[in-house]
């Protein structure tokens, strides 16, 4: 049935035939997802678990059938199915903070709408390892991607596992569709003031705050696959990379500041901040924003081959032949130019 459970949003649940104690809650955060969101959905309620779940479905107001999409597999899945909604779009942080204050869970999964879990044990295997390693607060695992038809495994070269702090700060290498948090944690970072701040992104702050508080897992096996899609965040606009890595350089930046890190630590996390934004505004073709990070890379790195190489980057950029080098030079299936 649907009840209002706040101005900002209806739910469609049944309490009575509704799991009482979940032991997973699962977020399903969703906008305009119409030809992903039934496999998406058809994933979690498949999941093979050895306690009960929940998943809530957050629909932000979508101009197409998602909603009906979410509504029709709620109607197949009381036990398991809640969906929130309201009549005007709210933006993916209240969508994000709605799921926050209904989620009923010990533990929090996440699989946005666009995403899947292709491996039908992911929710067990987490739970089991966060159950027997207590100082263990968040597990996540290796992942696919999926470019149209397309899929390929993503291979992470340097897995965030244990006391991961420093290896975050270098980057975010964790894929929201794999992690398995636990919720009272993800709720002292709720109320955090690192939540309200106005990043792009709302995982990477998320698993830094969880990382200063105990030990993070990881499953090598894919768990889930990672769709790209077009109008997400990610790939709206060409410039899209470039203001997300902007907004990570922020983010690395405040929780040094909040939390501290040794000296060569923050000199490493300077060099892969500036090398990221270089590659993307030059991806971008954004002359000024390169050229700001070249100057300051000339004055602070000392590895002059490499400089060499940025150099070659930041004449191709002033003759504007950036973007027939990154088609020369990207992979078809990521699109991403790399620098050397």
């Amino acid at each position: 049935m649907a009840a209002p459970t706040s101005p900002q949003w209806i739910e469609v649940s049944d309490p009575l035939q509704l799991v009482k104690e979940p032991v997973v809650t699962v977020s399903m955060l969703t906008y305009n997802h119409e030809p992903y969101i039934a496999q998406a959905i058809e994933c979690v309620v498949n999941q093979r678990t050895e306690y009960p779940f929940e998943l809530i479905i957050a629909e932000d107001c979508s101009n197409d059938s998602t909603r009906a999409i979410a509504l029709a597999w709620q109607r197949r899945h009381p036990q398991i199915i809640r969906v929130l909604y309201s009549d005007t779009n709210v933006g993916g942080r209240q969508n994000i903070r709605r799921v926050y204050q209904s989620r009923r869970g010990k533990y929090y999964a996440i699989c946005e709408g666009d995403d899947y879990w292709h491996n039908p044990d992911k929710l067990q295997r987490q739970v089991s390892q966060l159950e027997q390693h207590p100082e263990c607060v968040l597990v996540h695992g290796a992942f696919r991607r999926q470019v149209g038809n397309t899929i390929v495994p993503y291979k992470v070269s340097n897995p965030v596992m244990g006391r991961a702090f420093d290896v975050l700060l270098m980057k975010n290498t964790i894929a929201t569709c794999t992690v398995c948090i636990r919720t009272s944690l993800s709720e002292q970072y709720g109320r955090s003031k690192f939540f309200d701040r106005n990043y792009l992104m709302a995982d990477y702050p998320h698993w830094l705050f969880a990382s200063q508080h105990g030990s993070i897992g990881y499953i090598s096996d894919p768990v889930a696959t990672y769709r790209k899609t077009p109008g997400s965040v990610i790939n709206s606009r060409l410039d899209a990379p470039l203001r997300m890595e902007l907004s990570a350089q922020q983010v690395r930046k405040d929780f040094i500041e909040e939390y501290g890190a040794s000296e060569e630590t923050c000199r490493k996390v300077l060099n892969e901040s500036n090398r990221q934004i270089l590659i993307q505004a030059f991806i971008a073709g954004n002359r000024g924003i390169f050229n700001e990070e070249f100057r300051w890379r000339l004055e602070n790195h000392f590895r002059r081959k490499e400089n060499f190489k940025i150099l070659f980057y930041w004449l191709l950029l002033q003759l504007r032949l950036n973007r027939i080098y990154c088609r020369t030079r990207s992979d078809q299936v990521t699109n991403v130019c790399v620098l050397p």
